[in-house]
């Protein structure tokens, strides 16, 4: 069907009130409206709803240019976080724990790009009730999968066998996966440190203990 500000013109030549009807419709702009024209004493009535059109279509591109700039620079500084996280992280020897203040080395532990480590198990602990529910569930069952494999491993060791690489294959799978739940940002000083900021250092049930 031909848009009701378009039928004006051909009805009753009433180029004034097409464009008026067209502005206020917001389904149709001066663009629409132009072909239905054919004669200069027309195009004349339009030459300022032309220009006020073509200033906002400017207006857009503008925006839409410093929307496409802003991305790329977010792009890039993902990328330059990616590629931070995979480059190597010095951890001295003397290290501790940023969430147990205990020895770094003891156990399994994550490095961060901003300088605190922490021990995987602590990790785990420190996370895991911040995430939702669904994820919760997820991280158990991870946690619980990668013990069992690490006790197979660790036994089939000590029997003088070897991992099948598939199976350690799977095992480097499965903690990749861990990781990307719980060590995705530091909790020292990332965003879960931010949130955490308004809670109480011990909560009520302990507080009651007191």
């Amino acid at each position: 069907p031909v848009p009701y500000p378009i039928s004006l013109i051909g009805a009753e030549g009433d180029v004034d009130r097409a464009l008026q009807t067209a502005r206020e419709s917001g389904l149709v702009g001066v663009e629409d409206v132009l072909p239905s024209i054919h004669d200069l004493e027309s195009v004349g009535a339009v030459r300022d709803a032309v220009a006020a059109a073509l200033s906002d279509y400017q207006g857009q591109i503008l925006t839409l240019r410093e929307q496409i700039v802003e991305d790329i620079a977010a792009a890039e500084d993902i990328a330059a976080a990616a590629a931070a996280h995979e480059a190597g992280i010095q951890v001295s020897q003397g290290a501790r724990c940023g969430v147990c203040r205990r020895g770094l080395w003891s156990r399994a532990c994550y490095a961060f790009a901003c300088g605190h480590a922490c021990h995987g198990d602590c990790l785990v602990r420190l996370v895991t009730p911040e995430l939702p529910a669904a994820l919760q569930g997820a991280v158990a069952e991870l946690c619980a999968r990668i013990r069992t494999m690490e006790a197979d491993a660790d036994e089939l060791e000590e029997r003088g066998g070897e991992v099948a690489p598939r199976d350690a294959a799977r095992l480097g799978e499965l903690r990749d996966k861990l990781a990307g739940r719980v060590a995705a940002d530091c909790p020292i000083c990332g965003y879960l440190a931010i949130s955490m900021v308004d809670k109480p250092l011990v909560d009520d049930a302990k507080a009651r203990e007191w």
